[in-house]
C-alpha cells in the first residue's frame, strides 16, 4: 500500500485516465484486503513525487492494534472495486474523476 506524501499520479484503467491523485491520497489497498485480487488500475506519476510505502506485514500489524483503521481501509477497499467495475465497464466515460479516499 502507497501514501502519496506529494507529487500527482494519474489512475489509468484500461489505457484510460479515470482519475487524479495527490498529497493523502493512497492505494494498493485492495491489494492487501483482497486474497488473489488482480491488478485493478495503474498509478502513474504525473509530477515528481514521494510515496510511502506500508508494507503487508506492517498493515496486518496496523489493522490488528487500529480496528478503525482497519475499517476504514477496507471500507475505501469496497468502494475502490466498485469504483473500478463502473470504469472498465465504461459508465463513467473518459472524464477524469476525483478518487473516493480524499483525505
Amino acid at each position: 500500500m502507497f501514501f502519496i506524501a506529494s507529487g500527482t499520479f494519474n489512475v489509468v484503467v484500461n489505457g484510460k485516465q479515470v482519475a487524479t491523485m495527490s498529497e493523502g491520497h493512497f492505494f494498493g489497498e485492495i491489494a492487501l484486503t483482497s486474497e488473489g485480487c488482480k491488478r485493478t488500475a495503474d498509478v502513474v506519476a504525473k509530477t515528481y513525487g514521494v510515496l510511502m510505502k506500508l508494507s503487508r506485514s506492517s498493515f496486518q500489524s496496523v489493522c490488528h492494534r487500529f480496528k478503525d483503521f482497519d475499517e476504514l481501509i477496507k471500507q475505501s477497499s469496497n468502494e475502490g472495486r466498485a469504483r473500478d467495475h463502473y470504469r472498465r465497464s465504461g459508465s463513467l466515460g473518459s472524464k477524469s474523476a476525483s478518487s473516493s479516499n480524499d483525505r
